[in-house]
């Protein structure tokens, strides 16, 4: 027993690897260190860290490397069975599946150099299994998932696309034995929770259910790439939800949001929100959120609007510090061009008008340039010539 021979090991093979090169090793004695079984190549798998031996938990599939060291090294593979049993060639047969990498390993330590007293026995895990998920519910694409041990909840339900309507804040994974976890797919994604965010076993069931009309929601719309209804906790404020609300446009306003609540059936109230201003009456920088309200969350507006006698009408970059008669350039001013002092300037904020080359402008204003007194009268008479044929035209008909 304290050698492990190539015809004794033959003899109790059960690895077809072994079995393949059956003839070479009876013709051939192994030599010092050297493998009993070539290494397999391993498909790469993409790890967020070091596994943890104490916290991976050993399944059906997980493939060990079997190490036996001392004047000779034998290193043999050995995949732990549907059953969850680990076979150990001249050592053992050990029931693994649910336990931890560490204690696995432990065991096969143990076990093995009872029976090698003047050897060394390693476990080394080589190989992460694949297991079956099934993601359900409020999903663009239910089903079963084909995923790694070292897959978390997260990873599942981004390949399934959560639904509009759905209560991402609730999901549950249901356990093969029994038991339920929670899992909020927003606070994860909004704070970094990674230990909520938990790894996913065997037949794991992940449910996402739909939103339910027994809790508060509001509906949210704008700036934001997933539209549609989130729930809100009591007493929430805007900037608490608006906190953790994920996948936000770069272009999000916050001193414009709007809430819209319904008074009764034929009247509703709208609330203009300025997150980063003073508290007031007409303007009030926060707001308690209640069930029903309607969030608009708009965009930015960073483009000045130039129309009327320029060459290139349309929008242009707000930059700070440009005058009307700046961005008028940049249009390209024609020869129709009326007097520049008369350019009007609208703000788009308030809805004031001013007027002058020199004014400042805001993002969202809109330049007028005017055209000449001759461009007007000719575009006048054109008008009147051309009204002018149809009624003498119409003339002549009814005297024929």
């Amino acid at each position: 027993s304290q050698q492990t021979t190539s015809g004794n090991t033959e003899q109790n093979s059960f690895f077809p690897t072994m079995q393949q090169n059956k003839e070479s090793q009876l013709k051939e004695p192994l030599k010092p260190n050297q493998l009993l079984y070539p290494l397999a190549s391993f498909d790469e798998t993409a790890l967020e860290n070091v596994i943890d031996p104490d916290k991976y938990i050993i399944g059906p599939g997980d493939l060990f490397y079997i190490n036996i060291t001392g004047d000779r090294t034998f290193t043999f593979p050995t995949k732990v069975t549907p059953e969850g049993k680990l076979v150990v060639e001249t050592i053992g047969i050990f029931p693994v599946a649910g336990k931890p990498l560490s204690e696995v390993q432990k065991l096969i330590k143990k076990e093995g150099e009872k029976k090698y007293k003047l050897k060394k026995v390693y476990a080394n895990l080589m190989q992460i299994r694949k297991l079956r998920v099934h993601v359900l519910g409020e999903v663009r694409y239910p089903g079963t998932y084909i995923a790694q041990a070292i897959d978390r909840v997260s990873y599942l339900l981004e390949h399934a696309g959560i639904r509009d309507w759905a209560d991402d804040r609730h999901v549950e994974i249901r356990h093969a034995d029994g038991t339920v976890d929670s899992f909020d797919f927003i606070h994860y994604k909004k704070e970094g929770a990674l230990d909520e965010n938990i790894f996913v076993h065997e037949g794991d069931i992940i449910y996402v259910p739909p939103a339910s009309s027994n809790v508060p929601m509001v509906k949210v719309d704008g700036a934001i790439e997933k539209p549609g209804l989130y729930a809100i906790k009591t007493d929430e404020k805007l900037s608490q939800f608006l906190l953790r609300l994920p996948d936000f446009s770069r272009s999000f306003d916050p001193t414009a949001v709007s809430v819209i609540r319904k008074q009764s059936e034929s009247e509703q109230k709208n609330f203009q929100i300025n997150l980063f201003g003073d508290d007031d009456s007409q303007h009030p920088n926060d707001l308690t959120l209640l069930d029903g309200d309607e969030i608009k969350i708009p965009s930015v507006i960073t483009e000045i609007y130039v129309q009327g006698a320029v060459n290139l009408p349309g929008g242009y970059p707000y930059k700070i510090g440009l005058k009307a008669k700046d961005y008028v350039g940049l249009a390209g001013g024609t020869r129709e061009m009326g007097n520049i002092n008369k350019i009007r300037i609208i703000h788009f904020d308030d809805k004031t008008e001013e007027k002058g080359p020199d004014a400042t402008v805001r993002p969202g204003d809109t330049i007028i340039v005017p055209q000449t007194f001759r461009k007007k009268f000719l575009e006048y008479l054109q008008i009147v010539t051309s009204v002018a044929s149809v009624v003498l035209a119409y003339i002549a008909a009814q005297n024929r």
